[in-house]
């Protein structure tokens, strides 16, 4: 498996919109510094899809789904890879405060 393409899925891209609208409020910089990081944190998931962690071993529910996540400021970027179209998908960013025992993919 070579360099994967990072697709985010609408519901990823409303979460990530959000809270960057959220952090925006309070300091412009500090939305330019979560956006910048998670484009880095992402960007690792091209090379390295297997970096997180699989949501099966907290979530047994989850078992044989192929969900992963990857904490990144107080978020888990949660995600699927798809081997045969060689992509990464964003499936949500989830907030840690959120108990993430309680994800429930929308599928």
């Amino acid at each position: 498996m070579g360099n994967l393409r990072i697709k985010l899925s609408p519901k990823a891209d409303e979460d990530f919109a959000s809270i960057v609208e959220y952090k925006k409020q309070f300091n412009q910089s500090t939305a330019d510094k979560f956006t910048l990081g998670f484009i880095l944190t992402i960007s690792q998931l091209k090379a390295f899809p297997f970096i997180g962690t699989k949501l099966e071993n907290k979530i047994k529910s989850l078992k044989g789904k192929g969900y992963r996540f990857l904490p990144y400021d107080k978020h888990a970027i949660i995600y699927s890879i798809n081997d045969t179209e060689e992509f990464v998908l964003i499936e949500t960013i989830y907030p840690f405060a959120k108990d993430l025992l309680r994800f429930e993919p929308n599928k």
